[in-house]
């Protein structure tokens, strides 16, 4: 894991998944472009945790995506309840209509 990254098949498989993963993201963007720009030394552990990162910002925008979706339907019932609520009070504020004897 302190391996430096290589450029073998399994390490330039890394690189493209590092680069990959950071294009997804503008602050992993940023951060892969500064260490690219620097000299300091790209470890296999490094790689790792950008993908991995990365992996956890895919999976927490799909979970908002998801949990939006589960909340519109509350949402969506703002229209049917303020119809119950007006009906409601308007039949609250009609006298009912006096029985015949």
């Amino acid at each position: 894991y302190c391996a430096l990254l290589s450029s073998d098949d399994a390490g330039q498989r890394q690189w493209e998944y590092a680069t990959k993963a950071a294009s997804e993201d503008p602050l992993l963007t940023e951060v892969w472009q500064r260490w690219l720009e620097s000299d300091a030394p790209i470890r296999r552990g490094d790689a790792d945790l950008l993908t991995h990162t990365a992996q956890a910002i895919q999976a927490a925008k799909k979970w908002l995506i998801e949990r939006r979706q589960l909340d519109f339907p509350i949402q969506a019932q703002a229209h049917q309840r303020q119809q119950s609520l007006e009906a409601l009070q308007a039949r609250i504020s009609t006298p009912p209509a006096l029985l015949a004897p």
